[in-house]
């Protein structure tokens, strides 16, 4: 969610200075804080909103009906489709259009494509805003709703007389967590409107935040007592419910705060994950599909950093960072499956007890 956070102004003291000591990517994902783009100050926009705006509040003169008419943005040849009409009021249409004859005026003058209020010109579909990240979040939350099922089915839960998999519950919440978050993410790039960017972006840090969580309760020691791991639950719990309350208190959304923040979580489970891999890669087979993925995460993310003019006005470096995620999630639900299998259906010694039998 970096196009947004180009136009974010920036306002953490609130949140405490401890969550900042986040990586260089995390700071390169906040890119140069504007509070508009481009596109939305130029004259030729403003004025075409302007009067466009005017016409869809009742002021009609016969100057600004004939010049809005003369450029294909008067109200009246405005779409009147179902799917349409639903998803836009008259006066994001206008924006729309508006948009889209300015850019065929820079077209025409020689001049590159530019963002307006922080996105990149995108052709809608059936009133869908970015058809392509639509599909691709599709494909990411149907991976996560097979994972997760094929993982119920092969994981089956604690019974009395069974071994059981301590963390079983808790990655199924994780995985129904990444389902929801991929819908509203789907709902957000359907249509961008307050109550879809919230759900998105809320939703997106509760799945990512997740993950380091379960995996954290998942490496802690046999006999961990439970006051342990329940307190370490209920500080990431109280930790996201601070974040929601704080990023909702302020008066304009800090959207490069948001990115920095679900980077921090993304990159802790890089050392997480990595560590477990180096320890116990030799009593564990499936370690380094935990360790790839770890790192490929971040490793990916890095490609929103390198933002373009959208090819076909669809596919742009947001889209190519949700379609990476398609497999990326595959391999995770992967490691997931083989590792709840192989805890619950191989007897085999913990690696840290058995090196430290050999050594004594």
């Amino acid at each position: 969610h970096t196009r947004k956070a180009s136009i974010a102004r920036v306002d953490t003291q609130s949140l405490g200075t401890s969550t900042m000591a986040t990586t260089a990517v995390g700071v390169l994902l906040v890119g140069v804080l504007h509070l508009t783009s481009q596109g939305d100050r130029e004259p030729p926009f403003r004025r075409c909103s302007q009067n466009c705006r005017r016409l869809c509040n009742g002021v009609v003169d016969p100057p600004t009906l004939q010049w809005c008419e003369d450029v294909g943005v008067a109200p009246a040849q405005h779409s009147t489709a179902p799917w349409d009409t639903l998803l836009w009021s008259c006066h994001s249409e206008c924006e729309y259009r508006c948009m889209w004859w300015a850019e065929g005026e820079r077209a025409s003058a020689g001049k590159p494509s530019v963002q307006y209020y922080g996105k990149w010109p995108f052709i809608r579909v059936l009133g869908v805003q970015e058809p392509l990240s639509v599909g691709l979040s599709a494909a990411n939350l149907v991976v996560h709703a097979r994972g997760v099922s094929e993982y119920r089915r092969r994981v089956p839960p604690t019974t009395s007389g069974s071994v059981g998999y301590p963390v079983r519950s808790l990655w199924v919440l994780h995985g129904a967590t990444m389902v929801v978050a991929w819908l509203c993410a789907m709902a957000f790039h359907t249509r961008d409107t307050y109550l879809t960017e919230k759900l998105d972006y809320f939703s997106a840090t509760a799945g990512i935040m997740m993950a380091p969580l379960v995996s954290i309760l998942r490496m802690l020691p046999h006999g961990t007592p439970a006051a342990v791991s329940g307190g370490i639950a209920v500080a990431f719990v109280v930790g996201y419910i601070r974040y929601v309350y704080v990023m909702m208190s302020l008066r304009q959304f800090d959207y490069g705060f948001h990115g920095r923040y679900n980077v921090v979580w993304v990159v802790l489970m890089v050392p997480l994950w990595c560590g477990w891999w180096a320890w116990s890669r030799a009593t564990h087979p499936h370690a380094w599909k935990a360790a790839l993925f770890a790192v490929a995460v971040p490793v990916c993310a890095a490609a929103e950093l390198f933002e373009f003019p959208p090819i076909a006005a669809a596919l742009d470096a947001h889209a190519v960072w949700h379609a990476l995620t398609v497999p990326l999630a595959g391999l995770w639900w992967a490691f997931l499956t083989d590792d709840a299998v192989f805890e619950t259906s191989r007897p085999h010694r913990d690696p840290r007890r058995k090196r430290a039998e050999h050594t004594s």
